[in-house]
């Protein structure tokens, strides 16, 4: 597929794409661990799993608005500085569909596709994130509380690379650690 897309046989070029499209699947698989992970399937804890059992559960219902109002204002209610609010990149723009028909939204001309905007009337920012999507959670938090680490011993040995030239198909295999973990638990707030 990677020939016909790249009208191309030029193996330097069918390696770059090869590598580029895995590595952006690593990356969306590793996204979704750092928000949702669970150390049971994904060998490490996500934010939302750890706000779950160490955080605050904010109870609120309705639209996505009021969720992220409730929670919003039960973290700055709490006291926590720098607050910022996450939600998955599809309620996200459910959120914004709201605010626009509420007329509650600032106009800009600059559409750089960061999914992140100050919600109407604060200082909060509220961002999209796509690890999120799915887990209709929302939370909030202060970003600084937050860490990820990961392992940094480098080198071959932890990537492999094979061209199957008979079956015309390649494979790619790294390793690596990596995790997440909260300075403040008891600081982060969500509804899920």
């Amino acid at each position: 597929g990677l020939k016909v897309k790249l009208g191309s046989t030029d193996e330097v070029a069918l390696a770059e794409a090869f590598t580029n499209a895995e590595v952006s699947k690593i990356n969306k698989m590793l996204e979704k661990n750092i928000w949702q992970g669970k150390v049971a399937s994904d060998k490490m804890d996500g934010i939302l799993t750890i706000a779950q059992a160490d955080g605050v559960e904010v109870e609120a219902s309705g639209t996505v608005y009021e969720k992220v109002n409730e929670v919003r204002l039960q973290a700055l209610g709490a006291g926590v500085e720098d607050l910022v609010i996450a939600v998955g990149a599809d309620q996200f723009y459910s959120l914004v569909d709201e605010l626009v028909m509420k007329n509650l939204f600032h106009y800009t001309t600059t559409v750089d596709g960061v999914m992140e905007f100050t919600f109407p009337g604060t200082n909060v920012k509220v961002w999209g994130v796509y690890g999120l999507n799915g887990s209709g959670a929302i939370l909030a938090f202060n970003p600084s509380n937050i860490f990820y680490g990961f392992d940094e011993e480098v080198g071959v040995s932890n990537v492999k690379w094979a061209i199957d030239e008979v079956n015309d198909t390649a494979h790619l295999k790294t390793r690596f650690n990596a995790g997440i973990q909260i300075a403040f638990p008891q600081e982060v707030f969500y509804n899920a």
